[in-house]
């Protein structure tokens, strides 16, 4: 499964992880996996390239409210589960051997899904490529804010930063 945190119009580190984000999202279509969209606010969308490479594949799309996707998540994949009316490419709890995640802030949004996430106990990778940190501070803060959060998720026994 890919889940892709906040590629968002409102966050300027979207554009920076779009390319990475889009050869994933391509890669995970080929290899028919789901792909789960989680996005910050009632409303929120993610950028256009991104919907329009997603156009035609059944993905799952979860609204969250604060930083943490993990919970969110874990209730739409549930309800994936037992709603058959939810037609959505391979989503299956039982059935997800890992899961690859992606998108921006790490210092917050990407960090604190991983973390509720790992409580699953699937192995997580986190693709570092195509994370950023907002650029909000100065780059060089967000750049030493986001390694210092792969190398924190990286500790963790079932998740890997690649």
């Amino acid at each position: 499964m890919l889940v892709i945190v906040d590629v968002q119009k409102c966050f300027p580190a979207s554009e920076i992880v779009l390319p990475a984000v889009v050869s994933e999202v391509r890669q995970a279509k080929r290899r028919k996996e789901s792909i789960v969209l989680v996005q910050y606010g009632v409303g929120a969308r993610s950028l256009g390239r991104l919907t329009r490479e997603l156009k035609g594949y059944k993905y799952l799309r979860v609204n969250k409210h604060n930083d943490d996707g993990g919970g969110p998540l874990f209730t739409s994949l549930m309800r994936c589960m037992f709603d058959n009316r939810l037609n959505v490419q391979n989503i299956n709890l039982s059935s997800v051997k890992s899961i690859k995640i992606c998108g921006v802030n790490t210092s917050a949004c990407v960090i604190k899904t991983v973390r509720s996430l790992s409580f699953l106990r699937i192995p997580i990778k986190v693709l570092s490529g195509a994370c950023a940190n907002n650029l909000g501070h100065s780059k060089l803060h967000d750049n030493v804010c986001h390694n210092m959060s792969l190398r924190r998720m990286n500790k963790w026994k079932n998740v890997q930063v690649i």
